[in-house]
């Protein structure tokens, strides 16, 4: 299967703020048995609307469910119509998923951890798989988008992890009157923040990973860096017509070659 590249490193990253593509959380459930798993991948990687990014995410609790990440210029709802018609006829069901990130609050083990969501994914029937990043303590869990991601806490809770919702800094540069600290205003009411400011001719977003809907893929070269998505937010503002850069760390994101 031709995978495509996706440049996620665990360090921080500096690319043009310009996407024509999305990345898409793709839940698919069926039989995975044998060789299953990787004849399907090679299958949604044949179609001209959408290109695999890394491997997918496999439940911990259900054999029958994986998630994948792809990349695609279509939308969402339009990717899943037709993803449903073709592979209905095979047996499997398909939805677009929403992702959301958590930091380990504290130190805990591998296998506590990988427990504690094994028996989420077991409580909650709208959320389809999880991925854990023991080294940095970050968690993705991939669930419908009417769960509500505060009841992923709330459940793992139960378990006696403790989380906070994961957030990173976007940095964004551009040439040109940005008028930065109305931006940094405006950005607080549009985006889900947890704190917007100023640094120079910078503007910094402290940016939730909760409840996406899709990410951007941004190019660098042959690669792609994943990054939210800023771009609907700078497109009704004037200064979005300028040319952007972001500065970002996707640490933890799982979906890497």
């Amino acid at each position: 299967m031709d995978v495509q590249s996706m440049n996620v490193a665990a360090r921080t990253e500096t690319v043009a703020l310009a996407a024509s593509e999305s990345i898409v959380f793709l839940g698919l459930r069926g039989d995975f048995a044998g060789d299953k798993e990787l004849s399907l991948g090679s299958r949604l990687d044949a179609k001209k609307n959408l290109s695999i990014v890394g491997e997918p995410v496999r439940s911990f609790a259900i054999k029958d469910v994986r998630v994948w990440a792809v990349r695609t210029a279509l939308s969402a709802n339009k990717l899943e119509r037709e993803l449903r018609r073709d592979l209905k006829k095979t047996g499997y069901q398909v939805e677009v998923l929403s992702g959301t990130a958590l930091s380990v609050l504290g130190k805990m083990q591998s296998a506590v951890l990988k427990r504690s969501l094994r028996d989420l994914e077991r409580a909650e029937q709208k959320v389809w798989a999880s991925h854990v990043n023991t080294r940095d303590g970050i968690i993705w869990v991939f669930h419908e988008p009417k769960f509500d991601s505060k009841d992923i806490q709330a459940q793992l809770r139960k378990s006696k992890v403790k989380t906070g919702f994961h957030h990173i800094e976007l940095i964004l540069e551009a040439q040109g009157e940005l008028q930065a600290d109305e931006l940094a205003v405006q950005a607080k009411s549009a985006l889900d923040l947890a704190r917007a400011s100023v640094n120079g001719s910078s503007l910094v977003l402290d940016i939730y990973l909760r409840d996406l809907a899709g990410m951007l893929a941004l190019k660098r070269g042959k690669h792609n860096i994943v990054c939210p998505d800023v771009l609907a937010f700078l497109g009704n503002v004037p200064a979005g017509e300028l040319d952007w850069t972001v500065t970002l760390d996707m640490t933890g994101f799982p979906f890497r070659d």
